[in-house]
């Protein structure tokens, strides 16, 4: 059975952005836990005030209704638990990423697998960079992607004016701009990262 076609979601969800997805036209049988949560991750990253996670707890509640009714077998989406606000996808993080520049880009990345504040970060000395990068093969590999200066000692640093290298300023209200809320709910939803569509797109989870 298509979700649009269990009993209750219609008309109720008929104008909801679930059923702008394609799971909306989707055999319930082969709908994930998965799919739903990087589903919400995506809208709620474009537009918070989305009702994406209120229309699929919706959708889930007829699903078992009409599993109780002996309407439809039993089906895994049924026992779907949302992580809320707390997660984001490859492709949003990548959104957010692409607006910071690119040594900021490096510094953020570079926070979230080593599990160091930015502020850390920013004071980050080359020689202190492979003990903080021991637990992540890709912030060791970030490193190995960041020039060297022989004008500062820092990892992560820019030119100003005088065509000086300093330390990155401002990084955490950078951040915040790029992604829409501040660096410690980023680093949250991190941690529950969802490999959407763009990722498998790359044969990355293959």
């Amino acid at each position: 059975m298509l979700l649009k076609s269990v009993p209750g979601v219609l008309p109720a969800l008929k104008n909801s952005d679930l059923a702008t997805t394609k799971l909306w036209t989707t055999h319930i049988e082969r709908i994930t836990n998965y799919q739903l949560n990087a589903v919400i991750a995506k809208f709620k990253f474009k537009n918070e005030e989305s009702q994406i996670d209120k229309e699929i707890e919706y959708a889930v509640s007829q699903i078992n209704d009409a599993i109780y009714n002996r309407q439809i077998n039993s089906v895994k989406i049924a026992r779907f638990k949302s992580k809320k606000d707390h997660s984001i996808t490859v492709s949003n993080l990548i959104a957010g990423l692409l607006k910071l520049k690119e040594v900021e880009r490096k510094a953020v990345l570079f926070s979230l697998e080593s599990g160091l504040s930015l502020d850390e970060v920013t004071n980050l000395e080359v020689r202190q960079a492979n003990v903080a990068a021991r637990n992540s093969k890709l912030a060791r590999e970030i490193i190995k992607n960041c020039p060297v200066s022989i004008k500062t000692n820092y990892l992560f640093w820019e030119s100003n004016e005088e065509k000086e290298h300093e330390k990155l300023k401002n990084l955490e209200q950078a951040a915040f701009e790029a992604f829409g809320f501040d660096f410690k709910l980023l680093a949250l939803k991190y941690e529950n990262i969802i490999y959407d569509e763009w990722f498998e797109f790359l044969g990355q989870t293959s």
